[in-house]
């Protein structure tokens, strides 16, 4: 196959500011890296210059390999302007966002400049096809990597890029050569297969629904792990788990529909399959994350979720859901954030308590009710969005891109109003991701029971007195779920003490915490007598 680039037009631009490796490592010397904002514009804009500038492809090499590190240290200063922030990103934070991705191509298409002059068999270049084709795949990851920390989708033509600089590497069968990548702190030694390998298994992680430090975690062990996995140009016979196919020639990270690719290459995780099944039982016989090379930054039970979350998404094809999701496209309202929430559903409760029969058996949705809730809260936005697909414990939604509405991101309590129901339902947004389309989308995790709105109030010590909104949510047997209470984030404490009014009137000890978000905690509770 032979690769497929797009490559810059050389001539008719100015000249960059240094056109050999000696001219830019002295440029570089005055390159204001303390001001990393500004640093990355003049990066972008030298670089995308000399990308338009005959030089010798040689040259071009040394003086990419001098870019590279002064390039990587001012991404990763800006990338704290938009990582883990709520979506969509405000203003400021999309320029940062948009200047952050064009660099990382603009690099990239440099490299690719080089490997397409080595695909022509330019002087030395094809000895080093192995570490020119590294570097472009590299741009490719962290490009990806930024991707995760501000979750959007993959801009088009990502995957056809990466697709071409593996292919041009295959041409030059320098995939299996040993990289040393310097930039690389924790796993220098790499190969191409194993760089190509790496965004292909990232995404199947599915990192958009996993916390942003869980995704750096998956990404440290993927980097390590993904020499264990291979690309082969015919499907091998009896693999367990059976390869993934990969188009080449399309825009896609995989291919679900061979018919017609005329350039599939199979990805073979079956090493890396048998390694997190090892890592897994390891950790059931009580053997720590630390002995294992898991790093010292998960506990054991979160080391087990994500090696089962890898091995499901990576090994398996995905995750099998308990609640199998359903096609719905409908209309649904939302509003976000518990002090919006508790407005919504304390001016509703009067309104709907005699039509809102508590449902245990369907995660607590109203049972036949005919009337509606409430079309607007003061002071806050009730948002429309579209239901995409749902089950009893959650949904996926999307609000159009010309809807205004509050930011959304992972771990925000939210109430969800699919139109024909007749109450708000309580939930996580457990993820949101930016689609190309500009549309944001949600994935919602529901609270089971119907939730009450209540104020609580704390009975001792320094802060005795001090109140706040939350809500109550009932035992659920079928869950085998006991009652909870969700509160503001921070106010747990374990056998903490509560006064709760506006509901029935008691007094509650939270029990253990089951979960946290950015904007409240849930705990069980258990009701004091005699108070």
């Amino acid at each position: 196959m032979t690769a497929r680039f797009e490559l810059p037009t050389m001539g008719g631009a100015p000249a960059p500011a240094f056109t050999n490796s000696r001219a830019c490592r002295e440029w570089l010397s005055g390159l204001p890296l303390a001001t990393p904002i500004q640093a990355q514009a003049t990066l972008l804009g030298q670089i995308n210059l000399l990308n338009r500038y005959p030089v010798a492809p040689d040259e071009r090499l040394r003086m990419l390999e001098l870019l590279r590190e002064p390039v990587y240290y001012v991404q990763a200063e800006t990338a704290k302007k938009f990582s883990g922030r709520p979506l969509p990103l405000s203003q400021s934070e999309r320029a940062v966002f948009d200047a952050n991705q064009n660099l990382w191509d603009t690099l990239r298409t440099g490299y690719v400049i080089v490997l397409q002059a080595a695909l022509e068999g330019f002087s030395s270049l094809p000895a080093q096809a192995h570490v020119i084709a590294q570097r472009g795949l590299a741009c490719l990851r962290e490009l990806q990597l930024d991707l995760c920390r501000a979750p959007h989708e993959p801009p088009p033509g990502y995957w056809k890029n990466l697709h071409a600089i593996y292919a041009a590497a295959e041409a030059l069968q320098c995939t299996k050569r040993q990289v040393s990548d310097p930039l690389q702190t924790e796993f220098r030694q790499t190969t191409v297969v194993a760089s190509y390998c790496l965004p292909l298994l990232l995404n199947a992680a599915s990192p958009h629904s996993l916390p942003l430090k869980h995704v750096t975690i998956i990404n440290r062990w993927l980097m390590a792990w993904c020499l264990k996995a291979n690309i082969h140009a015919e499907a091998p016979a009896d693999l367990e788990p059976p390869p993934v196919a990969i188009d080449l020639e399309s825009d896609t990270p995989g291919s679900l529909d061979q018919q017609g690719c005329s350039q599939l290459r199979w990805l073979d995780v079956a090493r890396l399959s048998n390694s997190i099944r090892k890592r897994v039982l390891l950790l059931q016989r009580g053997e720590s994350p630390q002995v294992l090379k898991l790093g010292d930054d998960c506990i054991p039970a979160v080391a087990m979720q994500l090696l089962q979350h890898i091995y499901r998404h990576c090994c398996r094809g995905g995750f099998t859901r308990s609640e199998p999701r359903r096609s719905a496209r409908k209309a649904a309202r939302l509003v976000a954030g518990l002090p919006a929430a508790h407005q919504l559903l304390a001016s509703a409760e009067s309104a709907l308590a005699a039509p809102m029969i508590q449902d245990i058996f369907t995660f607590g949705r109203a049972a036949g009710g005919k009337t509606t809730a409430p079309q607007t809260i003061t002071g806050y936005t009730m948002e429309r969005w579209r239901v995409e697909d749902e089950s009893p414990a959650g949904m996926r939604m999307t609000r159009l891109r010309q809807e205004a509405g509050m930011r959304i991101g992972a771990g925000q309590l939210v109430a969800v109003c699919p139109d024909e129901e007749s109450g708000f339902l309580l939930g996580n947004a457990r993820w949101a991701l930016t689609l190309q389309s500009g549309e944001l989308q949600a994935g919602v995790r529901l609270f089971a029971g119907t939730p009450a709105p209540v104020e609580i109030r704390l009975t001792g010590g320094e802060a005795m007195g001090r109140m706040a909104q939350a809500f109550l949510l009932p035992a659920v047997p079928r869950l085998n779920q006991a009652a909870s209470v969700v509160i503001p984030a921070t106010w747990y404490r374990p056998q903490r003490v509560l006064d709760v009014r506006g509901h029935d009137n008691v007094t509650i000890k939270l029990l253990d915490v089951i979960e946290r978000g950015v904007d409240f905690e849930r705990a069980y509770y258990e009701a004091v007598h005699g108070s």
